[in-house]
């Protein structure tokens, strides 16, 4: 696996409310802390979920760290972060642990523009 890749996603929902609910399912969604993957050629994957410091930006946020070691290691830190009705979702993925604070410099990036386009 080439990378590190970096992905982000901007939702927007009709109510604060709605994107409170969104995002309170996400949390709930994250409260599995292991998991196992079966593709179609039988090899098996075990994802284990963990908590990461949250970057202090926006109104709401849930971090996490999900890692697996085979066939092939992977790290992804995803966070979440709600600013009215906006859902940022940013999502960093690499081979090897990222350095610590990497996840929280793209997010303080993705949250300042989107604090510009809001106004």
């Amino acid at each position: 696996m080439k990378g590190p890749y970096l992905a982000e996603q901007l939702d927007r929902y009709d109510t604060v409310d709605q994107t409170t609910r969104v995002l309170g399912l996400i949390r709930q969604a994250l409260t599995c802390t292991q998991w196992t993957e079966t593709d179609d050629q039988g090899t098996s994957v075990t994802w284990h979920l963990t908590s990461l410091a949250p970057g202090n930006v926006g109104q709401a946020e849930v971090a996490v760290r999900t890692t697996a070691s085979a066939p092939t290691p992977v790290t992804v830190d995803v966070v979440y972060v709600q600013e009215g009705g906006y859902l940022l979702s940013l999502a960093y993925l690499s081979s090897s642990t990222p350095a610590a604070g990497t996840l929280n410099l793209y997010l303080r990036q993705a949250d300042a523009r989107l604090r510009q386009a809001l106004g």
